[in-house]
């Protein structure tokens, strides 16, 4: 018996990002990373990428955070539910996405 097995996407995890940071990629671990997602998409395959639900509001000249704050698109607590505002100084909620990660 012989089986064939179409190979149709290729997987990036968090190891791609930039110090875990959504919308970027580390361009010393992952150099030609451009290219072999444009080599894939000749090729008629495509690259998922992870994403994750929360975006990092501590990281400086982060642009995924900078341009939702401009954007004013985060989730926000109800306003007399605000647990946070103290922290803050708004009602955007935070979390916690690798609470265990150091960096």
């Amino acid at each position: 018996n012989s089986f064939i097995l179409k190979f149709i996407s290729s997987y990036g995890d968090i190891d791609y990002f930039r110090k875990r940071l959504d919308f970027t990629w580390n361009k010393e671990d992952f150099n030609g990373l451009p290219e072999y997602v444009d080599w894939l998409h000749e090729k008629g395959m495509k690259f998922i990428t992870i994403l994750d639900p929360a975006i990092d509001s501590e990281e400086k000249d982060y642009s995924a955070f900078d341009e939702g704050q401009k954007a004013d698109i985060w989730i926000k607590w109800p306003a007399r539910k605000n647990v946070q505002f103290n922290e803050t100084g708004n009602r955007n909620m935070l979390g916690y996405v690798w609470p265990d990660v150091s960096q």
